[in-house]
């Protein structure tokens, strides 16, 4: 599996940190490879790589590649999200992150969160009591206005 980190192919390293997430903690040699690839240019890698490093008892390490997939807001977003529930680990670090997402129908900034990871934001939010910055939940209530408009 350790060859599968060192793959050009980004489909074989994705793979290759599955298996890893699978064995659970890493040793020394496989938690170095994973380090290098925290900032591997296939954002599914990148969250991978860093949920085996959670697993293996170093978070830190994990932190500053989940935040920037959030606040980044690509492809993998969802899956960094996961990933933050997944792990139990206190969420504050990535408070910023999160609340730099647009919620479903929000007209600040652009790429509105879709459904899922509009879900997943807000069972974050409930399940660790983080604070709802106020433009959020104006668009918030926004939405659910013209949701409700929709329905009658």
């Amino acid at each position: 599996m350790l060859q599968f980190l060192r793959s050009e192919d980004s489909g074989l390293r994705y793979w290759g940190t599955v298996g890893f997430s699978l064995l659970g903690k890493a040793d020394t040699e496989t938690q170095a490879a994973l380090e290098g690839l925290l900032n591997d240019p296939c954002g599914e890698v990148s969250a991978m790589s860093a949920w085996v490093l959670i697993q293996s008892g170093h978070p830190d390490k994990a932190q500053k590649a989940l935040a920037d997939l959030i606040q980044k807001r690509t492809p993998a977003t969802l899956m960094a999200l996961n990933i933050l529930d997944w792990s139990h680990t206190d969420p504050t670090p990535y408070i910023a992150a999160i609340d730099s997402l647009n919620p479903k129908g929000a007209t600040i900034g652009t790429d509105a969160l879709g459904g899922y990871e509009q879900r997943m934001v807000e069972f974050l939010r409930e399940s660790h009591n983080l604070p709802v910055p106020a433009a959020t939940r104006a668009a918030s209530e926004q939405q659910k206005k013209k949701d409700a408009a929709k329905d009658q």
